[in-house]
């Protein structure tokens, strides 16, 4: 209260006993540094004046949001006050900063830290590149490369001041003399390199075999410290590399009195892990790491950890996509990135299980869930091998499987599977090829279930428009359409892909729960395909539709109309839209279901290349001029635009989308319209 620190709520109560709020503690912090209620820079009126003062100067950072505050808090809201310059408020309000020191153009301004705990400002004052090599109280791991100013007692670091630089982490295109943080680009300054008392690290190592040219990390993940000014980058102060050992799983015995997943710690002079020597990154402490917790180490040059990166999160649940570059995965309708570690040991579509995300929210450890019974699949044959012994075979089943997918697993002992000199046999019953069966895989991945499930289907009916009935018999709601087409391959279909108008011809069916849950059709001609559409395509990547079928996903467009769909089945062939290949013949169903991708266009279709040649001109009369000669759009013409940038098409329809030099290609695909109706162009 003598300090005017403390001073109650202005009524002449001090109210000892109640909790103290986060404005109440910033207010007295602010206070101790030298603020009084009459300061100009307390603008308004209580607690808003004090809360807006402390945002700006920096005491609100890393500070629980909350009413009341606790010792945690506290503890931070001081620590944030150590480096704040101290002030002194005259009686008319104007507030100035109190100097201690002038250093040719520096001032070095009072602090708590130097004027209450005799500490020293390193350098005059002067910013400078943090190493992480200086002697040091506090870890500096986690400011190695800064441009910042440093606070010391007894010849030891004991605190950070002013950060004069900012960390950027992408990745370097030096051709473009750019790097890439998150799809945000930032732009070097001609000719910049790391400062003459900057350095490079690699892996917390001071490294200066790459030197200091932002050209000799082409195409590398990196972290600058930097000075910006907007987006352009005009002071080099660092660059650091880091790169990680493979990601593995903490379990409780992996982390000892010197190492952490069999790799050793820095120790001090105590034979103590050092916990200045390395970053921690994802939980507080390493006491804090769980079983389970994905682990990237980082080491040094001695193989010491110098780098902890604790991922703690894991998502379970089904893989229903995967990109055509196998490095982004959906699970249960939320797509992660993949580390290339998770991409050599990835699941397929279909597969169920829990991946283990990294600190960087990324998939990296995948523990796949055993196949359970209930799982339906046709049974396609089977081979037999030499056993374990002379007197002994080795019976191994081919099933397509309700995934979309020809597996062929060693059948189990407990199903007693032997060959009766014609054909499969379980437990003595002959099984027929086509035969719907259920079946269930151990960990070992063989067959430890075989159940003939199939019934007759001879008296079913036609499918009801909606799909829910067939006859009169309902439909399970993730019924599974096994179907056999003419060249006798095997896929996953929907069931509202057939014809409605006809009566369904099926070989067999499941019944649970007085509903169809699975079927097999082997009738070809039953399939409706829809109708084909021109088009392009920007993407074909591997997806599970509702009912768990492994399928294709198209993206793309059809005319003008943006086109992200299921495919039928899962199709090798189909392939994203080139300049080569030009439009796309796209089928799509009545319910949305993509069924046909070709680019063998219909003979009737009027093809214009130019071979070439660019576009000289355009005016609004939907013309355009190629070679010296003059072409006409049709009414309503399509303009399909490639983005080198995004590397995909979009769909335009004013002749504005065509410029001067653009490449082109040119399609007459209706003949009753005057004109070209669907336009490729290009850079």
């Amino acid at each position: 209260e003598s300090r005017g620190i403390m001073i109650g709520d202005g009524n002449g109560n001090a109210m000892p006993g109640r909790t103290v709020t986060v404005n109440e503690a910033m207010t007295m912090v602010l206070r101790a540094i030298g603020y009084t209620n009459n300061s100009a820079l307390l603008v308004g009126s209580w607690p808003a004046n004090y809360v807006s003062l402390g945002q700006t100067l920096g005491l609100y950072d890393d500070v629980a949001a909350a009413t009341t505050i606790n010792r945690e808090s506290a503890a931070q809201v001081v620590y944030n006050a150590l480096t704040v310059a101290l002030v002194q408020v005259a009686t008319d309000g104007k507030t100035d900063k109190i100097v201690a020191e002038k250093f040719g153009d520096e001032t070095i301004y009072r602090t708590l830290l130097t004027s209450g705990l005799g500490c020293d400002i390193d350098k005059k004052g002067a910013a400078y590149v943090i190493t992480g090599e200086e002697p040091s109280a506090i870890n500096l791991m986690p400011y190695q490369g800064t441009y910042a100013v440093t606070y010391s007692k007894d010849d030891e670091i004991v605190a950070i001041g002013e950060i004069k630089s900012t960390f950027l982490t992408g990745d370097v295109d030096a051709e473009k003399k750019i790097i890439d943080v998150d799809g945000t680009e930032y732009k070097f300054k001609e000719g910049i390199e790391v400062t003459d008392d900057g350095e490079t690290f690699a892996n917390g190592d001071i490294d200066n075999v790459s030197g200091g040219a932002i050209a000799n990390y082409d195409n590398a993940t990196v972290t600058v410290a930097v000075e910006l000014s907007g987006k352009t980058v005009k002071t080099l102060y660092s660059i650091a590399t880091w790169t990680a050992e493979d990601a593995v799983q903490f379990q409780k015995d992996d982390l000892d009195e010197d190492s952490l997943c069999g790799e050793k710690f820095i120790l001090d002079d105590d034979d103590k892990i050092d916990e200045t020597s390395f970053i921690l990154l994802g939980v507080a402490s390493l006491n804090d790491i769980k079983e389970d917790n994905v682990i990237e180490l980082y080491l040094n040059k001695n193989d010491e950890i110098t780098k902890i990166a604790v991922g703690t999160d894991s998502i379970t649940g089904q893989v229903t996509r995967i990109n055509k570059d196998n490095d982004k995965f959906t699970i249960d309708n939320k797509t992660y990135d993949a580390t290339v570690n998770f991409q050599k040991k990835a699941p397929g579509v279909g597969d169920e299980g829990t991946a283990y995300l990294n600190y960087a929210g990324e998939l990296a450890i995948w523990d796949e869930d055993n196949a359970a019974a209930g799982n339906y699949a046709l049974y396609l044959g089977y081979k037999k091998d030499p056993g374990y012994s002379d007197d002994t075979v080795k019976i191994s089943i081919k099933l397509f499987t309700s995934a979309g997918e020809e597996i062929t697993a060693e059948a189990h002992k407990d199903i007693n599977a032997s060959d009766n000199g014609t054909g499969l046999e379980i437990s003595g019953t002959a099984i027929d090829a086509d035969t719907i069966i259920e079946y269930s895989l151990n960990k070992s991945g063989k067959i430890n279930k075989f159940t003939v499930v199939e019934e007759d289907a001879s008296e079913l009916g036609r499918i009801s428009k909606s799909g829910t009935l067939i006859g009169t018999k309902p439909v399970a709601s993730n019924i599974v359409v096994f179907f056999k087409d003419k060249n006798n391959d095997y896929s996953i279909e929907k069931l509202t892909n057939f014809q409605k108008d006809v009566k369904l011809e099926a070989e067999s069916i499941v019944t649970k729960d007085k509903k169809i849950a699975a079927i097999f059709i082997n009738n070809y001609n039953q399939l409706d395909s829809g109708e084909a559409t021109y088009g392009v395509v920007n993407a074909v990547d591997t997806s599970v539709n509702k009912d768990k079928d492994n399928v294709s996903y198209v993206e793309g467009y059809i005319e003008d109309e943006e086109l992200k769909a299921n495919a039928d089945d899962l199709y090798s062939t189909w392939k994203e839209t080139t300049t080569a290949s030009g439009i796309a013949e796209i089928t799509v169903n009545a319910d949305g279901i993509v069924t046909g991708v070709t680019y063998e266009l219909s003979k009737d279709v009027k093809v214009e290349d130019f071979k070439g040649a660019t576009v000289e001109s355009r005016d609004g009369d939907n013309q355009f001029v190629v070679n010296g000669e003059t072409y006409q759009l049709a009414d309503n013409a399509i303009i399909y635009v490639w983005s080198d940038k995004d590397k995909v098409w979009s769909a335009k329809t004013s002749i504005s989308a065509i410029k001067k030099d653009n490449h082109i290609k040119a399609y007459q695909t209706d003949e009753d319209v005057e004109g070209f109706d669907v336009i490729l162009i290009w850079e």
